[in-house]
């Protein structure tokens, strides 16, 4: 049974290096067959194509690991995650308030 996923490519927003040329070779290291779409979440820093794959766990490893090495040094986050918009959509926030949420300190 195929299940879906997500592959997603992101830079550090303070030195944005995500590509068209990284994003085609990563879009390129999924089976043609595989392919459902990919879109753009904020320009030249993250980046997701989803697919459906029915491979096993060590699969998915490999793919990700074939999609770093197709990067070929790009300073680029590589992950593979469920597409199960339930897994997916965040329940919980934990930070320190004090600069992190807010732009100040604060007692």
């Amino acid at each position: 049974m195929k299940r879906h996923y997500a592959l997603i490519l992101t830079s550090p927003p303070d030195r944005p290096s995500l590509s068209e040329f990284a994003v085609g070779r990563a879009w390129s290291s999924i089976p043609e067959a595989e392919r459902v779409d990919f879109e753009w979440l904020a320009p030249a820093e993250a980046w997701q194509a989803r697919f459906l794959s029915d491979a096993a766990p060590a699969g998915i490893a490999a793919l990700r690991a074939h999609v770093a090495s197709a990067l070929n040094g790009i300073t680029l986050d590589v992950n593979i995650v469920s597409d199960d918009i339930g897994r997916r959509r965040k329940k919980l926030l934990v930070a320190d308030m004090d600069s992190t949420i807010i732009g100040q300190e604060c007692i």
